[in-house]
């Protein structure tokens, strides 16, 4: 067993225990541990099952009605109508095909699509069940930066890249010579929904709906502040898979239907809060009065300096000179300790210790966390993460009063832009005989 032991070796460790009792407690540990392989191995004769519950699933691609533009403040609608089949959202992913092109048409473009572009070319994009919006996400290009920064590992790099997110010289290799570019983006990087609830949906009639934004300031990076520049989308559609189940495990769902059930959907919803900093040094932001139906877990704050102009990367998060930051959820403060941290002599250590311990207590395991950034590459694009996870009664039942208190080394920058992500709990009833769809008044 890689241990040597011989039985007049019987030296005392100082503690009152021999070290061949030791040695001998932890021969018959290595061989406990080891007794299930072992049983394993002679298992001769073990039965071999396979999982036929599911026959075949199809991927369905689902188009804008009648549409065929897509201009600024647009809205897109892409509707489902098929409410007697089994659809599996959180494996369903939206298409975009566009393309960038210089307005004035005497050359080609000098600008570049940024990082995240695709989704920086909405202002809102909302999921809906039975005509309900069950989910909705405001400003996707930054929401879904604040969420996937502290999310996505190193492995999710090509992955990110197919979905417009990943540098501009990747992106630039994406693009064809006329400015050509399609993505691929999975829903579950855009919702909460998406991302938790992984079973089917049975019965429901679903709709996805995609407002355009006002411009393609934060999508595109250029050489100059105002080029003429802009980008064309050609192309949008929701490609979504069609569950077939056995025979066997239709009876279940038939049953559900039969006997007028109601189905539970839990899942947490990225709550984006923005607002202008003011040019103090210390500020004490509200961010929102909510209740105990939408419980706070996780804070995720990100800073940006003047970022309205093509030649800006609205990407990138800035440090602000941050020296120290708390969250209240009523009288109870998130850290308790003060939150010291100093972009300029580069202490960060505690700031990005927090960032670090995101993913293993998001996504709720044991193993060592894979943040996407290193500590140099969050210092060059900081966000902050703040674990309000576990809470007292008293929070979960009350109206909660959350506040923000934010001390900088400096004054804030004027066009100083904050924003504040809220994940928290939302649950939702469905009724696939009613089709009604309502948000518990209890979690």
């Amino acid at each position: 067993m890689g241990i040597v032991y011989k039985e007049n070796c019987n030296f005392s460790n100082g503690s009152g225990v021999t070290i061949k009792k030791m040695v001998t407690t932890l021969q018959h540990g290595l061989l406990n541990s080891e007794k299930g392989t072992m049983s394993s191995i002679l298992n001769v004769r073990e039965t071999i099952t396979f999982d036929d519950s599911i026959h075949r699933i199809e991927n369905h691609a689902y188009k804008p009605y009648g549409q065929s533009v897509f201009g600024y403040n647009d809205s897109v609608s892409i509707v489902i109508q098929n409410e007697n089949s089994y659809l599996l959202p959180s494996e369903s992913r939206l298409f975009i095909e566009g393309k960038i092109v210089n307005t004035a048409k005497t050359k080609a473009t000098d600008a570049n699509l940024g990082k995240n572009c695709a989704l920086f070319l909405f202002s809102e994009l909302q999921y809906r069940l039975n005509n309900e919006v069950v989910d909705h996400v405001r400003n996707p290009g930054i929401t879904t930066l604040l969420k996937g920064t502290a999310s996505f590992t190193p492995d999710h790099s090509n992955i990110l890249l197919n979905a417009g997110w990943g540098s501009v010289a990747n992106i630039k290799e994406l693009v064809d010579s006329k400015g050509h570019f399609n993505f691929c983006i999975p829903l579950k990087m855009i919702f909460g929904f998406c991302e938790d609830y992984k079973k089917i949906i049975l019965n429901a009639r679903h709709e996805l709906v995609l407002i355009r934004n006002r411009n393609d300031t934060s999508s595109v990076l250029a050489t100059k502040s105002d080029p003429d520049v802009q980008i064309i989308l050609e192309k949008v559609w929701w490609e979504m898979p069609h569950v077939h189940v056995s025979d066997k495990n239709q009876i279940p769902l038939w049953n559900i239907l039969k006997n007028d059930r109601s189905l539970r959907l839990a899942f947490r919803h990225w709550d984006l809060m923005e607002s202008i900093a003011p040019e103090f040094n210390f500020w004490y932001w509200q961010i929102k009065f909510t209740t105990h139906l939408e419980t706070a877990r996780y804070v995720i704050l990100g800073f940006q300096v003047d970022r309205e102009a093509y030649d800006k990367d609205s990407s990138i998060f800035d440090s602000v000179d941050i020296t120290n930051l708390k969250v209240y959820l009523n009288s109870v403060r998130y850290p308790e300790e003060n939150f010291l941290c100093d972009f300029e002599t580069k202490t960060m250590a505690q700031a990005y210790d927090l960032y670090s311990r995101f993913q293993p207590s998001y996504y709720i395991y044991n193993g060592l966390s894979k943040p996407l950034f290193s500590p140099i590459e969050f210092h060059n694009n900081p966000i902050f993460v703040i674990d309000c996870s576990h809470q007292n009664e008293s929070i979960k039942s009350s109206i909660i009063d959350m506040k923000i208190e934010i001390e900088t080394k400096n004054p804030f920058k004027r066009n100083t832009m904050a924003y504040c992500l809220v994940i928290h709990d939302v649950i939702i009833d469905m009724n696939p005989t009613t089709n009604r769809v309502i948000k518990r008044v209890q979690i």
